[in-house]
């Protein structure tokens, strides 16, 4: 087993995900007229990059745990306390306001019992249905890393293949709730934890430059609307399946930015950047709702959208402080709970 180590990185691309999924829904929101067309599935740029962060960084937490029961159990209790209360709560508070869709109490269960989503809110029984596979798959890259980096990269290959023969990226339905449609994203995630430190050291400030302004440069360029008006291409949603080109793209950022090097590494180690990969997970399941009733009231009104920005930011920061942070504090204590009681049942 290996050191835990912190990713100084980690905290701020979360946020800068938070931030890409928020800054095109608000403008698609309250200028949905002018930009929908140009903006159609930029949104889930920032989706994909929490789903190869979120596999990275869970599968490396394997890397120091291991996979006995303890570690099981307490990745289970973690991540069940990590999402379902703040999900449920978010549902009933949707369900209050009739927004998303969530207007009826069979529109709270579909949603709790993860049979359909409600716009945003569709990523969370994607992403938590994962957390059942992740621990056989980051068994399998951090056995296969054992053996070699070329037998993790073989491993990826083979697996990345095999998912795209069963659940073929172009033929995804927009916001589909099977999780694997999307194996692909969490397995590229899981593969950058095992090999990540073998890329770590060569990556130099200019080295970091170059690939992480590439990768943003390129994803401005694959919206619809950039190809409109750069390529005269006609506008349509060709981006929302092409999560697997995405996701690598997007583990090449997190290589160039995970230490803070280069400009998006310093961008994404700031204490702001930081402070809203905390609030995320809050920020992201109640900023629909926060934008859509300032949108409802003040459509094409550019002070506004920033007033809506705002507001969804502190409203996640509030929900963070108030939900979140106790959860997690009774989340360590029920671990080391858990911990303590089957060290005691081993030894004895």
């Amino acid at each position: 087993m290996e050191k835990f180590e912190r990713l100084d990185g980690a905290d701020g691309i979360r946020g800068l995900a938070c931030l890409t999924v928020l800054l095109t829904h608000a403008v698609s929101m309250f200028f949905i007229a002018a930009t929908a067309r140009h903006l159609a599935g930029t949104g889930k740029i920032g989706v994909w990059l929490f789903f190869v962060l979120s596999a990275l960084l869970l599968t490396k937490k394997f890397q120091t745990t291991g996979f006995g029961a303890q570690s099981i159990a307490a990745y289970a209790v973690g991540r069940f306390l990590r999402i379902i209360p703040l999900f449920v709560i978010a549902v009933l508070v949707h369900k209050a306001f009739g927004a998303l869709g969530i207007v009826a109490w069979s529109d709270v269960m579909a949603a709790l019992t993860f049979q359909k989503g409600y716009a945003h809110l569709w990523t969370v029984p994607v992403e938590f249905t994962f957390y059942l596979w992740l621990p056989l798959v980051a068994l399998a890259f951090i056995a296969a890393r054992a053996r070699g980096v070329s037998v993790a990269c073989g491993l990826l290959v083979i697996l990345v293949c095999v998912q795209q023969l069963i659940w073929p990226y172009w033929k995804t339905s927009i916001n589909a709730l099977g999780t694997g449609w999307y194996a692909s994203s969490f397995t590229i995630g899981c593969f950058l934890a095992v090999t990540l430190n073998d890329i770590r050291p060569k990556i130099t400030n200019t080295i970091a430059n170059v690939l992480a302004i590439s990768v943003v440069l390129g994803l401005i360029l694959a919206s619809p609307g950039a190809r409109h008006a750069i390529f005269g291409v006609p506008l349509d949603v060709a981006l929302v399946d092409k999560f697997v080109y995405i996701s690598a793209a997007w583990s090449l950022f997190i290589i160039a930015t995970v230490d803070g090097k280069g400009v998006f590494g310093k961008l994404v180690t700031r204490p702001f950047m930081r402070k809203l990969g905390a609030w995320s997970y809050s920020l992201y399941l109640f900023h629909g709702l926060v934008l859509v009733e300032i949108a409802d009231r003040y459509p094409n009104n550019i002070f506004a959208m920033f007033v809506g920005i705002a507001a969804a930011i502190a409203v996640g920061a509030a929900s963070f402080y108030a939900i979140e942070f106790p959860i997690e504090r009774y989340r360590q204590k029920l671990q080391r709970g858990i911990s303590t009681r089957l060290a005691s049942t081993t030894a004895a």
